[in-house]
This record gives C-alpha cells, sequence and structure tokens, in this order.
C-alpha cells in the first residue's frame, strides 16, 4: 500500500496486495486491486486470469468469463487458461462453447486425456450420448491405464442406464487397482439397482475393509442390509453414518426403507422428502414415497409421486408396478394395464408381473390382452395353476370355449380339487353347449326373417338342420327371452339396455305388437348384435312391460306426464309413448303408470260431471254421463259400480287365476289368435299354415273358407 501511494500504477505492488487481500479471505478487496492491475497492464494474460478467477469466486459469473475469454485472446496457446475458460462456460451452462474450448486443447495436444472426459461431459449435457461416449473411448486408446477415464465411463453409462456396461467400466478401473474407492462405491451402487444384492454387499464390505469410515461404503452396506429385511442392522449403521455427517442424504433414504417396511410409513415420508431435497429426481425415492403414501391412504399424493418417479426414471420396473397396483386397488383398470405393461416390457421374466396385467387387462374389459399377459406368465412358470384358470376364464369371455376348456384340464392336471378349476371347466362346457344352441338359433332366425313368421317345428327340424336331440332347447331358445333380474344387472348395462330397447320399440307397430315380440323382431332391428345379447334385451323389454311398479314422486317426471296427456289417450301406453316421446322401455313404463292416476288408477282424479252433478259420486269413466232415469232404475248396481270405482286399479302384472290356461300356442309359445274347438290356443302361424290341430289332429278350416264364412256372416241381416 505504502508503494503504491507513490505509484499507483505499479504493477508488482498491485499484484501482491491482490494476493495478500485473498490470503486474508478479503476476496472483494482482492478482486478490486485486481480490476486496478488489469487497466494498468492490459496485456497481461496472468492478471486477466487471476481477475476470472476471484470473479468466479465472488459469484459474478459474466465478469470472469469476459476476464478469461481477454486472457485467452491475449494468450491463444496457454492451455490453462483454455481450461480456466472451459470450466466457466460448463458452469454456466454454455455446453456448446465448453465442448470447443475441448477442441482448442486437442488441438494444442491431441492425448489430453482430460480434455476429452471433459467433452464427453459437455456433449453429453448436449443431448449427443453417441459422440460423448465416442469421446471416452479416444480418450481409453490414449491411455488405456487411465483409471479417471474408465471411471467416468462407467459414470456416464449409469446415467444412461446400461448396467452391464457400466459394471465393465468400473471393473477395468478395479483391475487396475483394487482399492480404488470411487470405483468400488459406484459397482455397489450398480449393483444394487440391478437387484444383485449379495454380490453389491461383498463390495461395500471390501471397501470398508480399505477404509472403515467411507460414508459410501457404511450408507451402501446398511441399504444392502434393509433390502435383505435386516432393518435393525441397518438402523445401527444409519446411526454410525448421522454421527459422522447428519446430513447425508443416501442414509436418510434408507433409514425411510426401513421405516416403511416396518409399518411406519408416515415416519418414512419426512425421510424421504430430505433425501429428495438433493436429488428430486430420484426415482427409488420417489417410488418409497409413493409407496408410503398409498400405505396411508393417501392415493393422490401416492399418485402423484409414482408419477414423479416414471418421469425421472422410465426404466424402474418398480415405479411403474407400484403405479399400476395403486390404480389397480382404485378399480382403475385401463391405467393399471397400461402401467403393469410398461413394467412387464423392462423387466419380461418377472411372473408375477404377467399374472398381475393379465389380472388388470382383464377387469379393464380387453381379453385379448389379458390371455397375452397369462401366456407371458406360462411361459416363465407352465405348473401354475392359478395362471391356467384365469387364462381360461379370459377365453370364456372372449367365446373361445373349446381353448377355455383346455385351459381348465391343464390347471386340474396340475390340481384335480382345485375348485376354480372345476367351475370353470364346468361353465366352459355349458357355454360350448349354449354356443352350439346359439347357432342352431341363428339358422332358426334367418329362416323366419325368410319366412316373415313363426316357423314350425317341423319347419325347424326340416329345414334349419337341427339335431333332434337339440330341438327342444332351440325352439325355447328362439321363443322365449332371457329371465332378467335387474336388481343383478350393473347399472351401466342397465342403461346400456334402456337405449337400445329405445331403439327395438320405435319398430313396435303397437301395444298388442309388443305381447308378440319375438327374437327374430329384436334381431332383425339390430342386425349388428349377436343372438344371446338380442335375447337379453329382448328379455329387458318382457319385463318391463310386466314390471308392476306403482307412481312415485320419486321419480320426477312432471314434464314428461305433460307432454304425454297431449297426446291421445289411446296412446298412453308403453309403445306409443316410448316412440313418440324417444323414451326407452324402463322410462316410458314408468310415464304409463304415472298416467294411470288419470284414468282412475293409482290414487282417483274426480271432476263435476257437466250437468247434473251428484255430490261426492265420481264418475267410472270421465266421458260418461248417465241420464236421470238411468241413475233411478239402476241405483243398486251404480252404488255397486262407485264402490268398485274408488279401489285403486290393480298393476297390470297381476297373477293369473291357478286354474286358467294361458291363451298361447302349444306349438310355436306365441299368443294364441282363436281356440279350437277342442279348446287348444292356435296361434297366427298355426291358422295360416292351415293343416290339423295339433292337439286334436282335426282338420283346420283355411284361411280361405274362414274368410268366405265371415262375409256370410256379415251379409245374413237376420242375424241383427
Amino acid at each position: 500500500e505504502t508503494a503504491l501511494i507513490a505509484d499507483p500504477k505499479e504493477r508488482t505492488a498491485l499484484r501482491c496486495l491482490s494476493i495478500a487481500f485473498e490470503a486474508l479471505g478479503r476476496t472483494k478487496e482482492s478482486l478490486e486491486v485486481c480490476v486496478r492491475l488489469t487497466t494498468a497492464d492490459g496485456k497481461d494474460p496472468e492478471a486477466w486470469a487471476r481477475r476470472a478467477r476471484l470473479a468466479n469466486a465472488v459469484g459474478e459469473g459474466k465478469e470472469a468469463l469476459a476476464a478469461i475469454t481477454k486472457a485467452t485472446s491475449l494468450a491463444p496457446d496457454r492451455s490453462d487458461l483454455i481450461r480456466i475458460r472451459r470450466d466457466l462456460l460448463a458452469l454456466q451452462g454454455s455446453y456448446k462453447a465448453a465442448a470447443e474450448a475441448c477442441e482448442r486443447l486437442l488441438e494444442l495436444d491431441g492425448r489430453d486425456t482430460d480434455a476429452l472426459r471433459e467433452m464427453a461431459v459437455a456433449l453429453e449435457r448436449l443431448g449427443k450420448t453417441d459422440a460423448a461416449i465416442e469421446a471416452l473411448d479416444r480418450a481409453a486408446r490414449v491411455d488405456p491405464m487411465d483409471r479417471a477415464t474408465w471411471n467416468a465411463k462407467g459414470a456416464l453409462f449409469s446415467r444412461l442406464a446400461r448396467p452391464k456396461e457400466a459394471l465393465e467400466a468400473f471393473d477395468r478401473t478395479l483391475s487396475l487397482n483394487l482399492g480404488d474407492r470411487v470405483a468400488l462405491a459406484a459397482k455397489g451402487r450398480i449393483l444394487l439397482d440391478v437387484g444383485r444384492i449379495p454380490e453389491a454387499l461383498k463390495v461395500f464390505e471390501d471397501g470398508l475393509i480399505l477404509e472403515h469410515d467411507n460414508l459410501d461404503f457404511l450408507g451402501g452396506k446398511a441399504t444392502c442390509l434393509a433390502y435383505e429385511s435386516h432393518f435393525d442392522d441397518a438402523l445401527s449403521l444409519l446411526a454410525v453414518i448421522f454421527q459422522k455427517d447428519p446430513n447425508y442424504y443416501g442414509a436418510h433414504r434408507t433409514k425411510g426403507l426401513c421405516l416403511l417396511r416396518t409399518d411406519h410409513a408416515a415416519e418414512a415420508i419426512p425421510c424421504f422428502e430430505f433425501a429428495l431435497k438433493a436429488n428430486p429426481s430420484d426415482g427409488v425415492a420417489l417410488t418409497w414415497t409413493g409407496e408410503a403414501y398409498a400405505a396411508l391412504g393417501k392415493t393422490a399424493e401416492a399418485l402423484k409421486a409414482f408419477d414423479a418417479a416414471v418421469e425421472a426414471s422410465p426404466e424402474s420396473v418398480d415405479a411403474w408396478r407400484g403405479k399400476g397396483l395403486l390404480h389397480l386397488k382404485l378399480e382403475q383398470f385401463p391405467a393399471a394395464a397400461d402401467a403393469l405393461g410398461h413394467a412387464t416390457e423392462i423387466r419380461p421374466i418377472d411372473k408375477g408381473l404377467w399374472y398381475t396385467r393379465g389380472i388388470a387387462e382383464d377387469r379393464a374389459g380387453r381379453f385379448d390382452a389379458a390371455v397375452e399377459a397369462y401366456d407371458g406368465a406360462l411361459r416363465i412358470d407352465a405348473r401354475d395353476k392359478s395362471t391356467w384358470t384365469s387364462k381360461g376364464l379370459s377365453l370364456l369371455r372372449l367365446k373361445r370355449f373349446e381353448e377355455a376348456l383346455k385351459c381348465f384340464d391343464a390347471a386340474l392336471a396340475l390340481d384335480p380339487a382345485f375348485e376354480a378349476a372345476q367351475n370353470g371347466r364346468t361353465n366352459a362346457e355349458e357355454r360350448l353347449h349354449v354356443g352350439k344352441i346359439e347357432n342352431f338359433a341363428e339358422a332358426v332366425v334367418r329362416f323366419e326373417k325368410h319366412l316373415s313368421r313363426p316357423a314350425t317345428r317341423d319347419e325347424v327340424f326340416r329345414y334349419c338342420s337341427v339335431p333332434l336331440e337339440s330341438l327342444d332347447e332351440v325352439i325355447k331358445y328362439v321363443n322365449e327371452p332371457v329371465p332378467l333380474a335387474p336388481d343383478r344387472v350393473e347399472a351401466d348395462e342397465l342403461r346400456k339396455y334402456e337405449a337400445v330397447g329405445a331403439a327395438v320399440l320405435q319398430h313396435v307397430e303397437n301395444e298388442r305388437t309388443l305381447e308378440s315380440l319375438r327374437l327374430t323382431d329384436v334381431s332383425t332391428v339390430l342386425p349388428h348384435v349377436d343372438l344371446e345379447e338380442a335375447r337379453t334385451i329382448w328379455g329387458y323389454i318382457d319385463w318391463v312391460r310386466d314390471a308392476p311398479l306403482e307412481p312415485t314422486p320419486e321419480w320426477h317426471n312432471d314434464d314428461l306426464i305433460r307432454q304425454a296427456m297431449d297426446l291421445p289417450k289411446e296412446e298412453w301406453n308403453l309403445v306409443d309413448l316410448a316412440r313418440e316421446l324417444h323414451l326407452g322401455p324402463f322410462e316410458a313404463k314408468k310415464l304409463e303408470v304415472s298416467l294411470k292416476i288419470f284414468e282412475g288408477g293409482g290414487y282417483k282424479i274426480t271432476t263435476k260431471a257437466g250437468s247434473e252433478p251428484r255430490a261426492k259420486k265420481p264418475k267410472a269413466e270421465a266421458h260418461v254421463v248417465p241420464s236421470r232415469k238411468e241413475r233411478t232404475e239402476d241405483s243398486e248396481e251404480t252404488d255397486q259400480e262407485e264402490a268398485e270405482s274408488r279401489r285403486p286399479t290393480p298393476p297390470r302384472a297381476t297373477a293369473k287365476p291357478a286354474d286358467s290356461t294361458p291363451a298361447k300356442c302349444e306349438t310355436h309359445l306365441a299368443p294364441g289368435a282363436e281356440r279350437h274347438a277342442c279348446g287348444a290356443w292356435l296361434c297366427k302361424a298355426c291358422l295360416e299354415a292351415g293343416g290339423a290341430c295339433p292337439s286334436c289332429k282335426a282338420p283346420l278350416v283355411t284361411p280361405v273358407d274362414r274368410e268366405a264364412r265371415r262375409k256370410d256372416r256379415e251379409a245374413d241381416f237376420g242375424r241383427l
């Protein structure tokens, strides 16, 4: 300072003063002196380099970069200055410029392995991984004995999730020096990640022989013990680590694992969160965090953690498995199947993953994918009876009954007493038989469409090639709907039946026609629906038609009732209401029942007569007004009718008397159109076919003769 008082530009004094301030820890003052030095002598590259280093130390990166750039321009062939510039560029994220600086170093010295290693780092950050690997290969060729190059190569392969090549690189380092701490710790971590726990434990124990208090080796051994469920031993080692470094992030992560596996999920979460401060993209810690939240029932937080884990480590099987299992628990089956699909792609030799994926695919309704997943599990272990049974159930849903039967047989060959396989086999045999009946029924339906009328028993046998032993079942299948129990049907299925049933009712002529609705009619309206589903829809419509409903305000169908009241009363029936108001069968049925309260059903709506009202005497029909004379002469009969009119109209689906015979044709099971002299009911098909009565075998009147007799009766006015 005394010298500078005499000469403020004395370069030696300025340089020494800057060194003194730096030694005293007064870095800013040292930088100010260095600025004065470069101002006094702008041609000194050493002064500019010192200024760059001090500026970087106080956090002034831009000034540091400008100073070192000036220094390299003054001495372009000095490799030490170019290295400083390269490092500053890398610190500021200018990797392209850093790579160019490395190229300049290689121009000065083609065997500079340090430049090649740093170039690889810059190229990796630029996304040019192949070029980075080539740079390290070049460095290894220049000096095959350089352990730093092999360690850098192993670290690069680790970051690229190529563990096999990374292990080879670190093994090469250890072949040069068995005591290389960096290579030992890195090799142990890779073995941990690939699940080779005993080998990883041996590596860490070897490292502890060399250096008993090395935190990397202690932490690695603790993690291995935790993976092997030796949680007490692991926690003992972690206590030693925390004494040396309470903020060692790896130890907190391992402690969280121990707590998680010992059912202390709530205490494990803070440990994982602390570990994630050091590396927010740690896929393993994120996966364990998701598991901890899932154990606590916090599904939203768990899903968020699993999503972050698969984003950070797309090749992590545990992350995809945890995500899939959580979706499965939440009954989000498509998402579960997708996540487990990723897991099986990464680890195709895990039978459990394939089996769980098959369950998710099956529950998601993707039965083909479920069969493929079960095949993946069977390729690994073909002696698993549960997998064979599950595959058979998926094949049943695909209607591949013969293949399903083979799967159940395979399961029973492994365990003849396996109940699930026994039930599945029985179901497969039944479905196989029903499938044959369906095939014959399809032929009958096609034949009836061609005839435009129901087919007789002999026509079914002769023209549809139905075997005699299956004839009764086929006729029953075609003429009877599926008995439906709506309380056992899922809500989605009911909504589908309602929508499809509305389409069927649009093609029904009237309510009388609805009673004679047949499977052929439903199949004609729904040509792209298989016969079994068409029969189920028919069963739904049949159930709705006869459903014993009572009107209730809970239906909230006042607006629909008002719309329906604009229609003629003749159209206040299920078919016309569905067609005119575009309703499904059940909604139309509810509306029909609700309208009965205006026709004398449910509760009575009374109105006053137009001419001569009688107090407290409701009319039997709103549009009939009896005369005074009739009321006087028939008072007793009127009183009886009034009493009857006050009673609520019975539900439509009332039980028939036990001694009554249903008006159905015995041959076609269709509604009877005419009763024969012997008492047997004949349907429209029987009358049109002519021939003999199926019951008494007496000849039937032909349609021509019947029409002639009808005209004669109409012309005979004496009958009136």
